[in-house]
């Protein structure tokens, strides 16, 4: 990741850390300060037998600031926020789903998304025949993350299995039928 990205992830973090009431100033402000500052935390800690838990510390705060910058593409990618992209993640991992294909699922859907809008034709008509309106599907340029939970909110609202698949897979790709649960 590019040092603007691993700030961009750090701030991520720090906002995240925060919420959670988490003292974020010893973070530093870049990804070398944390990394410096748990390798002087290792070296003065092996006489207390604590040295592998600053090491897995520096592990952790690179693994999470890495998920940040992940997620912080995906948003740019998909339009839709960092904080819903990173709830989608952990609804997604408790469904056994990695956020990878979420994201291509997402692509697709926007692929999806900016056809019916633009050209209309068949992927107009999909989200015509799950009860959205035009003017929905238009919005849904803008803010493709409300129009996510209006066709989320559709497809849960069918009550035939056949429908929710065939709907799904149109919108979100082949593979997107496993995504059902992530919907619900």
């Amino acid at each position: 990741a590019s040092s603007k990205e691993t700030g961009q992830g750090l701030n991520v973090l720090n906002t995240a850390f925060t919420g959670l009431g988490v003292n974020t100033g010893l973070l530093g402000k870049s990804m070398s300060d944390v990394i410096r500052g748990m390798t002087l935390l290792k070296q003065a800690l092996p006489i207390l037998g604590v040295g592998a838990l600053a090491g897995g510390l520096a592990a952790m705060a690179k693994g999470m600031a890495d998920a940040g910058v992940e997620l912080l593409k995906m948003s740019r990618i998909s339009g839709f926020s960092v904080e819903s992209l990173s709830g989608l993640k952990i609804i997604a991992e408790r469904n056994d789903e990695s956020i990878q294909s979420f994201s291509s699922a997402l692509r697709i859907f926007n692929r999806n998304l900016s056809d019916a809008a633009r050209s209309g034709g068949e992927a107009r008509d999909i989200f015509l025949d799950m009860g959205l309106s035009l003017e929905q599907v238009r919005e849904g340029v803008r803010d493709p993350e409300k129009l996510f939970g209006q066709v989320a909110s559709a497809i849960v609202r069918m009550t035939n299995a056949a429908d929710q698949n065939r709907f799904t897979m149109r919108l979100f790709g082949r593979g997107a039928s496993d995504l059902i649960p992530i919907l619900k």
